[in-house]
């Protein structure tokens, strides 16, 4: 509902710091118990800072609540003064009505995982009708899960020339994304895996051996990852 002048008042005078918890996310658990990660404000600007969704952005809210994703697209709208487009409950299964929504509401960004982009192709591939409804995104924004250059290559057919596609990476506890590498065309002929690139402004990537030690290169090893925008409380 929504809230009373009181209300409002009231939240005001609430003291924010950089250093008060701007939300809590939730491990994925795929290590034990998931754990909840306390992200502070000055984690998330600092995030923000390194984010590619302009002012005159329309961003796609795409990805489920459940997922820290869906920050980069509600809170990254936001605090860019970009506009944001929700889909209907479920809608993004539904290639025809969400390729529709990017066409009619001119969608400029869009942070599907690859696997969703696989199937988006296919789609587009076998209908028609719908070939011309995702030429107005001018950013892909990737992650989540191995990217194939495969999956951008039946893609590129229904894009705009001048749309560019990021592979990222990064767990909740560094607040959504760590790594980023845009992809150029050229590389898609001679690399099945697409990289996750380099650190975000703000982050620093070690790679550790067992011993916590630094690999050589060819070695095995751990990523570890550091940084202003990193979360450095558990609960």
């Amino acid at each position: 509902h929504l809230l009373t002048d009181a209300q409002i008042e009231e939240l005001s005078k609430v003291d924010v710091t950089p250093d008060s918890i701007s939300h809590i996310v939730f491990t994925s658990g795929s290590t034990g118990t998931p754990k909840a990660v306390q992200i502070r404000h000055r984690n998330f600007m600092a995030y923000m800072e390194t984010h590619v969704i302009q002012t005159n952005d329309i961003v796609l809210q795409f990805t489920s609540s459940s997922f820290d994703s869906h920050l980069d697209e509600i809170n990254g709208a936001l605090v860019r003064g970009a506009q944001l487009v929700a889909l209907k409950n479920g809608g993004h299964f539904d290639f025809d009505y969400v390729t529709k929504t990017i066409y009619d509401k001119k969608v400029t960004y869009i942070g599907p995982v690859p696997s969703w982009l696989n199937a988006l192709g296919k789609f587009l591939n076998e209908n028609h009708h719908a070939q011309q409804r995702v030429k107005s995104v001018r950013c892909w924004y990737l992650g989540g899960e191995t990217l194939l250059s495969s999956t951008i290559i039946q893609l590129l057919p229904f894009v705009d020339e001048q749309s560019r596609f990021f592979n990222l990476y990064g767990p909740a506890e560094i607040t959504v994304v760590a790594t980023c590498h845009e992809i150029r065309r050229e590389e898609l002929s001679t690399t099945v895996s697409l990289p996750i690139g380099y650190p975000l402004i703000g982050y620093c990537i070690y790679l550790l051996d067992e011993y916590r030690q630094p690999v050589v290169p060819g070695q095995l090893g751990e990523i570890i990852i550091g940084g202003e925008p990193s979360a450095f409380y558990y609960e």
